[in-house]
Formats: C-alpha cells, sequence, structure tokens
C-alpha cells in the first residue's frame, strides 16, 4: 500500500514508526514530517493545514490511504475532502455527529440498565467499517 500520512508531531512520528513497520507498507510519505521521521519515509514539504496540495499530491501518488494525524487539518475538513475525491483516508470528518437526527444515535447505542440499584447507561459501540479495520491490521 501507499500511505500519506499527515502531520510532524509525537503521534505522528509513531504512526510513521508503525505504519513503515507493516509487511503491507510498499510507500510511505509523511507531510511534512520532521527529519526524526526521514528513516521511515519520504518527507514532503506540504503544511499539515494546506488541505488543497494534500489532497492534490494524494492523487498525484496515487495514495491507497491517507492517515491524518494532527486536528488542525481534521477540523478543516481534510478527511471530507479526501472522500470527495475518491481517496481513502483515516480519520473523522469535519462535520459534526447528527445526535438529533432521524438516526437516534443516543437512543441506538445506550441502554438503561441497573448496577447497584442504580440506573445508568452502558454505551455500545459499534465496530467501524470493515475497511478501517483492514487498515488498522496495517499498523
Amino acid at each position: 500500500m501507499k500511505i500519506l500520512l499527515i502531520g510532524s508531531g509525537g503521534r505522528e512520528h509513531a504512526l510513521a514508526w508503525s505504519i513503515a513497520d507493516s509487511p503491507l507498507t510498499q510507500q510511505l510519505v509523511i507531510a511534512p514530517g520532521n527529519p526524526g521521521m526521514a528513516p521511515y519515509g519520504e518527507l514532503v514539504d506540504i503544511a499539515a493545514d494546506d488541505i488543497d496540495a494534500i489532497c492534490d499530491y494524494a492523487a498525484k501518488m496515487p495514495a491507497d490511504l491517507v492517515v491524518v494525524g494532527p486536528e488542525v487539518p481534521l477540523v478543516l475538513g481534510l478527511v471530507d475532502k479526501l472522500n470527495e475525491r475518491n481517496i481513502p483516508a483515516f480519520g473523522p470528518t469535519a462535520r459534526p455527529p447528527s445526535w438529533k437526527g432521524p438516526r437516534n444515535l443516543p437512543g441506538r447505542f445506550a441502554n438503561a440498565i441497573t448496577y447497584r440499584n442504580q440506573p445508568f447507561i452502558q454505551w455500545i459501540i459499534t465496530p467501524p467499517p470493515a475497511s478501517i479495520l483492514m487498515h488498522l491490521a496495517v499498523v
């Protein structure tokens, strides 16, 4: 897999180390990265908050997966823009969850139960899509 990792901090350094260690990784490109990440992949000089440049580079690679580490590009909608271009991305979208939508998510995931005669809510988290699980297996 050709993977584009966004970020330059400690979290992204750990991700770069893990991704580079996977036998499924054919190429790892890190934008912008830092000198300590150079042993794990190719560093490219694209700012983590330059959404359009990241999308263009991911399309040009072409990236099989874009992993977004820092919060700023997530908030700026990087994953949304990548999805619009049909480029797989790991990270949440900028759009907040629709808690009061027709799906009534809290109602679907919460069960009222009793513990020591006190009711409380048990949250049941559904598993992520199979494609995300496959990419997590890479890391």
